[in-house]
């Protein structure tokens, strides 16, 4: 873990300490460092967007070779698909996308 301190390890005796040299962001109401609990926080975002990119870097790349070798109509087929791919709203999209998929019987609010 990447992370300098335990992020749930609570210690009332440096509770909201300001920043210093072994707290970057200070600690918080219950002592524990700041700093860690984002650290922590953000690995699922920083895993998603890493994935996501990843995934789209090599679809891109893939579709590139192809329509490149390819000449003729698998050029002209990856080109129109990729066209309508940037002319439907993405908005659109997702509310099918959302109507589409059935949704769990618990609901979390």
């Amino acid at each position: 873990m990447i992370a300098p301190y335990n992020p749930y390890q609570a210690n009332l005796d440096i509770s909201l300490q300001a920043p210093t040299y072994s707290h970057w962001m200070g600690t918080d109401e219950e002592g524990r460092d700041v700093l860690s609990r984002i650290i922590y926080g953000a690995r699922i975002s920083l895993k998603v967007g890493i994935i996501a990119s990843t995934l789209s870097l090599l679809i891109g790349v893939v579709l590139g070779l192809l329509a490149g070798f390819f000449k003729g109509w698998v050029d002209s087929w990856i080109m129109r698909f990729t066209d309508m791919m940037f002319g439907f709203p993405a908005l659109l999209f997702m509310i099918g996308i959302t109507a589409a998929v059935p949704q769990p019987d618990i609901n979390v609010a």
